[in-house]
This record gives C-alpha cells, sequence and structure tokens, in this order.
C-alpha cells in the first residue's frame, strides 16, 4: 500500500513539474529549443530565403548549401571565409549550441539593396563551460538585392559575456 502512494505521489509530483513549466515557458521540459531557434529563422518575414538558408547551413554545419547560397554575391566584393565561419560558428564544429537569432536592423538603401544585421547568441557545450567557456554574441550584416539573393555579406564583430 505505501509503495502505491509513494508511487502516486511521484507521478503527481512529475506532472506538477511538467505542467508548471508548459505554461510557464510554453514548452514542455524536455522539448528542445533547437527547434524554436530553426523557428525563428524559418519564420521571419523580413530575411529572405537565401538569408535563411545561409544562416542555417552555417549552424548546421552544410559547407555546400553554404557555397550554392554565396554563389550571388557581388564577385568584386571580398567573399566570405565559409570554412572558416564553419570552424567558429557551427554547432557541430565549434562546440556551440545556438541559443536565439534575432533581426536587430534592416532598411533599404538608396540603390535599392536591403541591409540587414543579424544577431546569432550562442553558448558553449557543457564541456566547454566547464573550462570557463561564456555566452558569444555574433552579428552579421547582409545585403541583399530586391529579389533576396545575397549580394554582400560581412562578419560584423563577435563579444562574449
Amino acid at each position: 500500500m505505501h509503495r502505491i502512494a509513494a508511487l502516486l505521489a511521484l507521478l503527481l509530483l512529475l506532472a506538477s513539474i511538467f505542467a508548471t513549466s508548459y505554461f510557464v515557458t510554453g514548452r514542455s521540459p524536455v522539448e528542445s529549443d533547437t527547434n524554436s531557434v530553426r523557428d525563428s529563422i524559418v519564420n521571419n518575414p523580413q530575411l529572405s530565403d537565401d538569408v535563411k538558408a545561409w544562416l542555417l547551413s552555417l549552424r548546421d554545419d552544410n559547407l555546400d548549401r553554404m557555397v550554392s547560397v554565396e554563389k550571388s554575391i557581388n564577385p568584386s566584393t571580398r567573399p566570405p571565409d565559409t570554412a572558416l565561419y564553419l570552424l567558429q560558428f557551427s554547432e557541430a564544429r565549434a562546440q556551440v549550441k545556438w541559443t536565439n537569432v534575432t533581426l536587430t536592423s534592416i532598411k533599404t538603401a538608396p540603390d535599392g539593396l536591403v541591409d540587414s544585421y543579424v544577431e546569432v547568441d550562442m553558448t558553449p557545450s557543457p564541456s566547454i563551460q566547464a573550462q570557463g567557456g561564456t555566452r558569444t554574441v555574433v552579428l552579421w550584416h547582409f545585403s541583399t538585392d530586391p529579389a533576396g539573393r545575397i549580394y554582400l555579406l560581412d562578419y560584423v564583430s563577435s563579444r562574449t559575456s
């Protein structure tokens, strides 16, 4: 009888944890926030399809897709160092987890290009955190033509906090 009561108490405790977490955050405690980062990119109507594809490819370590998207970049500008960016910022290679992606600014320039600034927040993997790793914020600048193709891509800066 005591075992059944203890089991019921444990089940009620777990149910209350799940319910509290769901009502406070809108997500269950076992739900991965990986999809929320992907959704914040994919569901942003102000980002062009090429910018979305490039950011997701960077996060997911997809060199081929990044290079495919970069084909529209103006050849007279300095090309992005795609391999270096993957080493520094992809989740697989840099041992980081993307936690948030935010469009911080968007403006149409007189020449018709659309300038977008995108902030990517990352946290180090648990093994890096144990060594004193900190949160990183990276700022990207994209210039896209009216059709949404990337004309220019700049790594602006990163900072740790």
